[in-house]
């Protein structure tokens, strides 16, 4: 993927059947071949709730990683501490 030019793709390299932009795009069947065998293909197919409980476990999982370390407190900014941050908006944003 990284030998593709995704620079004017929409989606991000992120494949699309019902977006006729992918299918008249240059690089459809790369991008097509690429997203098939992707290990993240089938999130698309999973329901809001299962990614949900996906994030909350990765979230209770770093948080708990950081507190063992004891280093991080809600000043750190490290990329750990900065994922958990953003980690809960996103979670907070799927309750509301």
């Amino acid at each position: 993927m990284a030998n593709v030019d995704l620079s004017n793709c929409p989606h991000s390299g992120f494949f699309r059947a019902v977006d006729s932009r992918c299918s008249q795009c240059l690089k459809s069947y790369e991008c097509e071949w690429l997203n098939s065998t992707d290990e993240f293909n089938g999130l698309a197919n999973k329901p809001m709730e299962f990614l949900y409980r996906a994030l909350a476990f990765g979230i209770d999982y770093v948080d708990a990683r950081n507190a063992l370390a004891e280093s991080h407190d809600d000043s750190c900014a490290c990329d750990s501490c900065e994922w958990l941050t953003n980690a809960r908006l996103l979670g907070r944003e799927h309750i509301q």
